[in-house]
């Protein structure tokens, strides 16, 4: 399979980075794998401590009846969707990335082809 069709969409399915990996970019690759696993954890960590603050904040827990719905304010969650964002950046980026340089080495490989 054409390297310009394999990456990318390992890229963009299954880990950023992958497709760098598989064009032979390991630093790049691994760079991109070990953002997008810093992005990962730092994401989860942000999550498990609103949860936590959520679940024991006194003004929400002090007046709740048996059955009430908590409500939070989407404010709450702002620094999860700046993790989103740069996750997408670097999966965008990824993407193309891998892209255009699977298409370079299929065209260098297409022409060490014709040569012989």
């Amino acid at each position: 399979m054409k390297k310009s069709i394999l990456s990318p969409i390992c890229s963009a399915l299954i880990i950023p980075g992958l497709g760098q990996v598989i064009n032979g970019n390991l630093k790049k690759g691994m760079v991109l794998l070990a953002m997008v696993f810093l992005l990962f954890v730092g994401a989860a960590l942000k999550l498990v401590f609103f949860v936590q603050s959520y679940i024991t904040r006194p003004e929400i827990t002090s007046h709740r009846m048996p059955g009430d719905i908590k409500t939070f304010q989407i404010e709450d969650l702002s620094s999860l969707f700046y993790f989103i964002f740069a996750f997408a950046m670097i999966w965008f980026y990824s993407v193309l990335d891998a892209f255009w340089t699977g298409k370079k080495q299929d065209k260098e490989v297409q022409g060490e082809d014709n040569i012989q």
